[in-house]
């Protein structure tokens, strides 16, 4: 059965979704974990600031069995507790195809109708299929869930105002602090995050912006596109006494800006407060930086009540999203299925032929190869015609395959 197991923004706050994070490094060894251990067959793990999630496909437990197992296993990975998963949900079937697609175009994101996650399933998911994690099942099912993200992004109005967490992020910036373009912008991380939140503040007239990574290669690359300056990531810290403004967006597991380094801070510009604004799952920024003097902090869900006043003119749109998605999820659905009449179908037609070819066996001996010849052309015809009969009604009286009693009736039929 296809399943997913996750917990999101809306289930859960950033101090319990951090905790289950999982970073790209932990991919591979949690899931190869759940394949030797449970004999779990297909995996993809997608995990980003506002959610982690655990699709998979396996056929040994029931649906709850697998969720229980799957939870069980990822609270002993993560050095967890049990009383730590009250945020955790899980779909199952058609419910799990759908909330997938909803991921894909935007629909279920912090931000309605983001961009930037279509971007993280692809990558979750050529991730794991690099990794041999996927097959068949988990293959069409990502590539259908983008083809309705497309659509959805290009059939529906859900991409006006901001869709993104970096425009959101950078017009919290704006609102709090007055004249942006005479202030100093440092952007710790330089990934798919840390270039579009550069491009945002230089839309928005920042004018000094200052880029690290821990690839210094990256940095220099947004530097250099948006005119900024690219530091290395070991003199990072010497920096933010320097700014009025700092973005976080990292993998990092640990903090990177913590009280000691914002006190420096305050030891230089004692008048203008430090705006700290933290994209990070798990947190970059200690939390008790948020208590120092003369800054103000916020992480992921504080800008929530940005993202309501923002989306307003875009919740019209999701209706029609939803039909969209539905039509995508139905196609799957409907081929997913058919992948169950597979062995009834190949039983179908082997015995057919087998019956076939013993039957004109008994006409070896007819009087000339012409007559050979018809009879054996008039057997395949007869041979052709029931195999096409039998698959259609066993199509039909099966759902397409929905309907697995009747295919195992089919299969005992023709156990010949």
């Amino acid at each position: 059965m296809l399943s997913v197991l996750g917990i999101s923004y809306k289930t859960a706050p950033v101090e319990v979704r951090e905790r289950f994070s999982i970073p790209q490094d932990q991919v591979f060894p949690f899931a190869e974990v759940m394949i030797t251990k449970h004999d779990f067959g297909e995996m993809v793990i997608l995990s980003t600031c506002n959610r982690t999630e655990i699709y998979y496909y396996q056929n040994v437990y029931s649906a709850n069995d697998s969720s229980e197992i799957l939870l069980k296993e990822l609270v002993k990975f993560k050095g967890e507790e049990m009383t730590a998963t009250g945020g955790f949900y899980s779909f199952h079937g058609n419910q799990a195809v759908e909330h997938l697609f909803k991921v894909t175009s935007g629909v279920e994101s912090m931000v309605l109708g983001e961009d930037q996650i279509i971007g993280q399933v692809k990558d979750a998911y050529m991730y794991c299929t690099e990794k041999h994690l996927t097959d068949a099942i988990l293959m069409r099912l990502f590539q259908k869930s983008f083809e309705a993200g497309k659509r959805v992004r290009t059939e529906t109005l859900i991409r006006q105002g901001a869709t993104s967490v970096s425009q959101v992020a950078s017009d919290l910036c704006v609102e709090i602090i007055d004249d942006i373009s005479s202030k100093t912008a440092m952007l710790v991380g330089a990934g798919d995050t840390g270039a579009l939140t550069a491009h945002i503040l230089c839309k928005k007239g920042v004018n000094d912006l200052i880029i690290t990574n821990r690839t210094f290669s990256k940095a220099q690359k947004i530097a250099d596109e948006y005119g900024g300056r690219a530091v290395d990531f070991s003199n990072y810290q010497d920096k933010i006494a320097n700014s009025d403004i700092i973005l976080v967006a990292t993998g990092a597991q640990t903090p990177l800006v913590t009280v000691k380094m914002v006190n420096k801070y305050n030891q230089h510009n004692a008048q203008n407060p430090l705006v700290i604004i933290d994209l990070s799952i798990p947190r970059n920024v200690e939390k008790a930086v948020g208590d120092a003097e003369n800054v103000k902090l916020f992480a992921v869900d504080d800008l929530q009540p940005i993202i309501q006043r923002n989306q307003e003119k875009r919740l019209d749109s999701v209706d029609h999203a939803n039909q969209i998605i539905c039509e995508v999820a139905k196609d799957y659905s409907d081929w997913l299925s058919s992948r169950s009449l597979k062995p009834a179908i190949q039983s179908i037609i082997h015995n057919i032929e087998l019956i076939n070819k013993i039957e004109l066996e008994a006409f070896d001996k007819a009087d000339t190869p012409e007559q050979k010849h018809i009879i054996n052309e008039y057997g395949n015809h007869l041979t052709k015609k029931y195999t096409r009969m039998l698959i259609k009604n066993l199509k039909d009286i099966s759902s397409n395959g929905q309907n697995t009693n009747y295919i195992d009736l089919v299969n005992d039929l023709f156990k010949m």
